[in-house]
């Protein structure tokens, strides 16, 4: 009598700790696994990126450009875990006494394959640049040993089975019209579509007669000699100066200040080289190389904010990274997706991260406090007005309680008022029109300044270099 319960109790214990047993190491394979191609993974990155001393350090820091390419990839490890571990946590379901498990996690050829298999999935899902037949074969075999430990019997498998085929074949058709939609110009002008979409859109929006400058700028064609009296100005900047979606050559802020002078009667001839995803650096060796050579009497540098970040997108993670480019380059829907998953990223980190891009110590701030100093210098060895133009970040409430990187500007003003430059920020004049930043968008789907943020722009900047003088101080010609 005895006996009976102490073989029950026993095999009770055999069971619970031979299970548990199992299903702890398994779960140690599985969170090694995805961390050792996330360190190879990094350690590549930051190899590939020159920087020192340790990789492990920058990945840790706020301040290296490691931070969130870690934090994401620590993200995805993290639900690859849990996802993980949720299918042993069912696989425990259908085999209680853990003998299966056990087993598994006893084998050496399972483990192995275990090992290899997790290090594939998770490598493709970081880093695989196509699509896979092999690893999608994969994945829908990892779907079906799912589908086969939630059902207790064969028959209702068949029902899993049939419901998810269903389910998926729902969705495609659902996808596939959704990608019909997406294609069509009316969708494609109010939500730019693909890249390649968009592109074609920014192409098309330029007037070809501004393409007929050798260096590829956006400027008014002059004939030498320039008039007598007339004064000279050279603007550098980015894609805000160049004028993405802005179709007028007439409507880029540069010339838009060029007409106001000469309304007010104060001849001028201005010269603009802004070139798209350039930045502070790139600009002062424009200006060496060639905007000197106009013999300018007034410099303006336009200023946006990334100038002095890190390059945003190359941290973040695509929305199905295990394709790679191969949907991007197919789905105008996937793209779209894709891109507003990244700029979700992007306002989440780079909220915090821009403030620190700005303090001293930063790379890129000070190549940008660089850039700007020798600016200066070389202006006032030639005797020459110089202006820095800060233009706001155009995707929060410009208003002085709403926005969100007031800190940056004004370490852009310090940087200017020690480098001895003029400067301007048009964010209060913008905002004491319209805080509302859409109200200033070049397109529905596109953050640069519109025409109408650019009218603003250049009628700021005409008023000030009346009121500072500035043209006063130009040679006669």
């Amino acid at each position: 009598m005895t006996a009976q319960p102490s073989s029950e109790g026993g095999r009770r214990k055999r069971r619970r700790p031979g299970g548990r047993a199992a299903f702890a190491i398994l779960s140690a394979l599985w969170a090694a696994t995805l961390l050792a191609p996330l360190v190879i993974l990094g350690h590549a990155e930051f190899k590939a990126a020159g920087a020192t001393p340790g990789w492990s350090f920058a990945s840790l820091d706020p301040q290296a450009t490691l931070y969130s390419w870690t934090r994401n990839r620590m993200v995805l490890w993290a639900l690859l875990f849990a996802a993980g571990c949720a299918l042993l946590a069912l696989g425990r379901r259908r085999d209680p006494a853990g003998e299966k498990l056990d087993g598994l996690a006893r084998s050496p050829a399972a483990a192995a394959g275990a090992l290899v298999g997790a290090a594939v999935v998770h490598t493709a899902l970081a880093s695989l640049e196509a699509a896979s037949v092999p690893l999608v074969a994969m994945l829908l075999g990892l779907a079906f040993f799912t589908a086969w430990l939630a059902a207790p019997s064969g028959r209702a498998l068949a029902g899993v089975v049939a419901r998810a085929s269903l389910l998926v074949g729902t969705l495609l058709a659902l996808t596939w019209l959704a990608e019909w939609t997406m294609r069509r110009p009316a969708v494609i002008a109010r939500t730019g579509g693909s890249a390649e979409q968009r592109a074609a859109l920014r192409d098309a929006a330029v007037d070809p007669a501004d393409g007929r400058h050798p260096l590829a700028w956006r400027t008014r064609l002059r004939t030498p000699p320039t008039p007598a009296g007339t004064a000279r100005i050279f603007v550098v900047g980015d894609s805000f100066t160049y004028g993405d979606f802005v179709e007028k050559l007439d409507d880029l802020w540069p010339f838009v200040l060029e007409d106001a002078l000469v309304e007010a009667g104060h001849p001028v001839e201005v010269t603009n080289s802004g070139t798209a995803g350039s930045d502070t650096a790139y600009q002062r060796r424009v200006l060496d190389a060639v905007g000197w050579q106009f013999d300018p009497d007034v410099v303006i540098v336009q200023f946006t904010l990334n100038d002095a970040g890190p390059p945003a997108y190359r941290y973040t993670m695509p929305l199905l990274p295990v394709f790679g480019t191969s949907l991007t380059e197919r789905s105008a829907l996937f793209q779209l997706l894709d891109a507003h998953f990244r700029g979700y990223q992007v306002a989440r980190s780079f909220r915090d991260w821009w403030p620190r891009s700005f303090r001293d110590g930063s790379p890129g701030w000070e190549a940008c406090r660089e850039a700007l100093d020798a600016i200066a210098r070389e202006s006032r060895e030639r005797g020459v007005s110089a202006l820095l133009l800060l233009f706001p970040m155009f995707d929060s409430d410009l208003s002085e309680t709403g926005y969100w990187n007031l800190e940056a500007h004004a370490a852009v003003r310090r940087a200017s008022e020690e480098a001895g430059l003029d400067f301007l920020d048009l964010r209060p004049r913008l905002a004491e029109i319209d805080p509302n930043p859409r109200r200033w968008w070049a397109r529905p789907f596109d953050a640069h300044p519109g025409v109408e943020a650019q009218h603003v722009a250049g009628a700021a900047v005409a008023r000030r270099l009346l009121e500072t003088g500035a043209l006063d101080r130009a040679g006669a010609r």
